[in-house]
């Protein structure tokens, strides 16, 4: 099954990267990382985005997973709803990793639910409160049901640090670099159960 995990940062996708292939030893040849550019134009990124797109959904190319950073949860929330009715129907049921920041799932879930019905208004789709699925001292996953007339067509994850990534792995942004935040999230990864929050998702 192909699938599409949506993050905040590059810091999510250092701690991804050595989570899913170190830990959850998925073959990293099947993964496709973007880290989505700041100085790229609107219009540059739509591009670079559906090239990514294109290649985890092609039958020629090896990726079954697509590991996405969004620059803040905002634009995950963007991403996701304009691309979610398809994303379902094609049984990718995209994960959302988050940091919470202290607040509760319910002030995510609010913006999410808005911004959809705003952008499918009229076309008897709906989402589902959020399911918590499984919690850990540091994070925990939720799933939310995606309908089309009252019927299930696919299924959306968030998974949430309760603050967030870098107080939970030690990650200072200032004062450690990419290979040493890759051995503080390691470090991380092997004492924790991050992983079965994942696994539930995935």
């Amino acid at each position: 099954m192909k699938r599409i995990i949506l993050s905040e940062g590059k810091n999510d996708t250092i701690f991804l990267r050595e989570l899913l292939t170190t830990r959850i030893q998925i073959d990293e040849s099947k993964i496709l990382f973007f880290d989505q550019n700041s100085q790229d134009t609107k219009k540059k990124l739509k591009f670079i985005e559906e090239d990514y797109f294109d290649k985890l959904q092609s039958e020629w190319l090896p990726y079954n997973l697509l590991v996405k950073s969004e620059s803040g949860k905002t634009k995950i929330i963007d991403v996701t709803i304009s691309k979610l009715v398809n994303l379902c129907k094609q049984r990718y049921d995209p994960i959302m990793l988050i940091d919470l920041d202290g607040n509760t799932i319910d002030l995510f879930e609010d913006k999410l639910k808005k911004k959809f019905m705003n952008r499918f208004r009229g076309a008897n789709l709906t989402l589902t409160s959020c399911e918590l699925l499984q919690k850990i001292d540091e994070a925990s996953v939720w799933s939310i049901k995606l309908c089309k007339d009252d019927k299930t067509i696919g299924t959306i994850y968030i998974i949430g640090f309760h603050l967030n990534l870098e107080d939970v792995t030690g990650i200072k942004n200032n004062f450690h670099t990419d290979e040493e935040k890759k051995v503080i999230v390691n470090n991380y990864i092997k004492n924790s159960h991050i992983d079965k929050i994942f696994k539930k998702a995935l």
